[in-house]
């Protein structure tokens, strides 16, 4: 059973909806994204997991393999999903990428 973090990622949240703020975080994502990209087989800590959902998706990285912990990256309009959605992974769904 996953849980997840008490707070968001940090360096996305931005109460300017600017060029810039959606700048910085497009770069921001880009790096996690990279970094998640080039992690090893079997390693699961900072793999970036999206859950698609109508015209957009949340953002996760996964801060704990034991016991399984999920941090909400407040990208773009900072879409959460509820949480029973993460309560129910297994680190097996983030490793096949359900």
């Amino acid at each position: 059973m996953a849980r997840l973090a008490k707070r968001s990622y940090p360096g996305f949240a931005s109460d300017r909806f600017t060029i810039e703020a959606y700048t910085e975080q497009e770069r921001l994502l880009l790096d996690l994204q990279a970094a998640s990209d080039h992690l090893p087989p079997g390693v699961i800590v900072g793999r970036l997991v999206y859950f698609p959902w109508a015209d957009g998706h949340a953002i996760y990285i996964v801060t704990k393999d034991k016991p399984l912990t999920l941090q909400h990256v407040p990208y773009g309009d900072a879409w959460e999903v509820p949480y029973t959605y993460i309560r129910g992974l297994r680190r097996s769904d983030i490793e096949r990428g359900f």
